[in-house]
């Protein structure tokens, strides 16, 4: 009955740690701990949900897993929520939500959330189109390494030099 103790059993199964991998064990052991409000567990369990590893994918039920997580401030659940509502996976679509998770992960120093507020920015979806909005993020995704984010700020630099400054 710990959480903690069910999550860790629950990743050596997901990854074959010590243990052979086993989808199944590790969702049964994720989904017990989730239950009782482990935040890692339910960002894993959100993550075998949007995959399909162990389970029928199912979009819906990856967000409601995230959204859980993300609600107690994980970083990762919160960029991959924000990426759900960007592209209407499991939710509806919804560019605002998207931006509000997006920006929670990124000012927590999370790079692909910084990368995707970016893109955002750049291209003008749930917020105006601001180029020098969109190149600090892109900075930041790319100090904290995120590889996308140096092509973004470069194609952001052909479009408009004087954001890059």
């Amino acid at each position: 009955g710990h959480a903690h103790a069910q999550s860790n059993l629950g990743y050596m199964c997901l990854r074959g740690e010590g243990v052979p991998q086993d989808y199944q064990k590790a969702l049964m052991w994720f989904r017990k701990a989730a239950e009782q409000g482990n935040v890692h567990a339910q960002f894993n369990l959100g993550c075998m949900c949007r995959k399909g590893e162990g389970v029928v994918q199912d979009f819906k039920e990856a967000a409601v897993w995230y959204k859980k997580a993300a609600e107690h401030g994980d970083s990762g659940a919160q960029n991959n929520l924000g990426a759900m509502y960007h592209t209407g996976e499991g939710v509806s679509q919804d560019f605002k939500e998207a931006i509000r998770w997006y920006k929670k992960a990124a000012e927590q120093g999370h790079c692909d959330a910084q990368n995707n507020l970016g893109v955002m920015h750049h291209i003008g979806e749930g917020v105006s189109q601001n180029y020098k909005e969109a190149a600090k993020w892109y900075k930041k995704a790319m100090k904290n390494g995120n590889e996308d984010s140096k092509r973004n700020f470069e194609i952001l630099c052909k479009e408009s030099p004087l954001s890059c400054r």
